[in-house]
């Protein structure tokens, strides 16, 4: 492949009832990125790495601009994403920033509040209509990047003018109840990625429940199970199991073009290149101990010191940025909320570490 010589440095396989062996991992970085990689070849995966890092930038400063002000929410995303280590994964092939972007988007359409910009684009609307640069008058205004003006230059008046009302018609849609409804169509994408996820998708599932919307947790459970079973399906078509985790996995170390064969899988096993992989979840760590499940903290420690510290600097140095904002939000004097907030973070860590004690 045209700039990797060398050729892979290790693949994630499993091998299906008939034999036949497919990528083990989710699919859907891959199958995102192919119209990139099908025009510029390997730097595509650059290509679409770089947008989706953009688009991370874009996202965060549309949240943060509900609090702050354009500038300094520009400033904070910014900073956020310079001091974490998201530059570095534009160059690499792994799913990390795709999954960061399905994920932020799953938890944008949620916790955004729509309402409040319907009703600023509305009243933008009716100042326009009220401006008496429409009898001639000139007048210097303040032009919105979503106003009607801003559409028209760039793109055409008539064309500007139908894409105004199409954002309008689509964020009365998310006001009223339709955030939710995509909230649960990316947090299904985001499970299929990454299963630990589901414990998100399961509180704003929570949340909807406290506020007795019955029928429209049925509806988002029902989207969120649709997404999740159409991108598995794929998966259960090749390989008879849903979850691209599951099965008889191994990983090929071998940077050779080797043909993957049965016979070179073998040798490769014995030279120490081939490993078998197998994620069962904490029960599956202690089965055959005599202790039992009280064996437990003996793993959980241990891969706790190695999940903050690692074989270098383990994941303490790439969650700076959020210890940096909780710090920041107590020192406004949201300590009860920055304890909060970083007590969510650490019950995912150890969920985390249950869940795929091995990964």
């Amino acid at each position: 492949m045209d700039g990797w010589q060398t050729g892979p440095q290790g693949l994630f396989l499993v091998r299906n009832d008939r034999g036949e062996l497919f990528y083990a991992k989710p699919y859907l970085y891959a199958a995102a990125a192919a119209p990139l990689v099908r025009i510029f070849e390997s730097k595509g995966f650059f290509v679409f790495n770089s947008l989706i890092l953009v688009s991370l930038l874009f996202i965060s400063f549309l949240y943060l601009a509900q609090k702050l002000e354009g500038t300094s929410a520009l400033a904070v995303a910014f900073l956020y994403y310079l001091f974490s280590t998201a530059y570095f994964f534009v160059f690499a092939i792994y799913t990390d920033l795709f999954i960061a972007l399905i994920f932020l988007l799953a938890l944008f359409f949620w916790r955004y509040d729509f309402s409040r910009s319907l009703a600023e684009m509305r009243k933008e609307e009716a100042n326009v209509k009220k401006s008496p640069m429409r009898r001639g008058a000139p007048r210097r205004m303040k032009i919105g990047l979503f106003s009607r003006e801003t559409f028209s230059r760039a793109i055409g008046l008539k064309i500007g003018s139908k894409m105004r009302d199409f954002s309008l018609s689509f964020l009365a849609f998310l006001s009223q109840g339709g955030n939710y409804l995509v909230a649960s169509i990316f947090f299904g994408l985001s499970i299929y990625q990454k299963p630990p996820l589901a414990a998100f998708a399961g509180l704003m599932l929570l949340e909807m429940l406290f506020r007795r919307k019955l029928k429209a947790t049925f509806v988002c459970s029902f989207l969120l199970v649709t997404a999740l079973f159409l991108t598995s399906s794929v998966n259960f078509y090749q390989t008879g199991r849903w979850s691209p985790y599951s099965g008889d996995r191994m990983y090929v170390r071998s940077g050779q073009d080797l043909a993957l064969t049965e016979e070179n899988l073998q040798q490769e096993e014995l030279q120490g290149v081939r490993t078998g992989v197998s994620i069962e979840g904490i029960a599956g760590q202690i089965a055959g101990n005599p202790l039992g499940w009280g064996s437990s903290p003996r793993i959980l420690l241990p891969n706790l010191y190695y999940f903050l510290l690692g074989r270098q600097t383990g994941l303490l140095i790439y969650t700076f940025p959020a210890f940096l904002f909780l710090l920041l939000l107590g020192y406004k004097g949201n300590w009860k909320k920055s304890m909060l907030i970083g007590g969510g973070i650490l019950a995912y860590v150890f969920f985390y570490l249950l869940y795929t004690p091995n990964n």
